[in-house]
């Protein structure tokens, strides 16, 4: 059985399917780093709602003190962030793996066994 012939646009699909392959792992680590500080952020408002006195915050290298109150509202701001650009995030990978998919059908009825397009 002979190898098919490689043609500029398949060529261009296996690049896109490379470059598309490592998008998708760099936001699945970034969206796992942003879920790791959602959890921590949570655990924090929780903490936060049991205290009666000011609040001790490290951001960065440094250490602030807030009153419960404008910690609360510090908190539930970067929850809300959090959450947004976990949503990004996910859509990204959603959409990297609709398209990875799109390409591994169409390399695959070429190439069939020729071709490894797995992790």
């Amino acid at each position: 059985m002979s190898e098919p012939n490689v043609t500029w646009e398949d060529q261009d699909m296996i690049n896109e399917f490379g470059r598309l392959n490592n998008k998708m792992h760099e936001l699945t680590a970034e969206l796992t780093e942003k879920q790791t500080q959602l959890d921590d952020t949570q655990e924090a408002e929780s903490e936060v709602m049991l205290a009666d006195e000011d609040v001790r915050f490290i951001i960065g290298e440094a250490f602030f003190f807030l009153g419960s109150d404008a910690a609360q509202e510090y908190i539930t701001e970067k929850t809300e962030s959090l959450e947004k650009e976990i949503e990004k995030l996910r859509e990204g990978v959603a959409d990297c793996k609709k398209r990875l998919a799109e390409l591994k059908v169409k390399l695959y009825g070429k190439f069939g066994n020729a071709i490894n397009l797995e992790e």
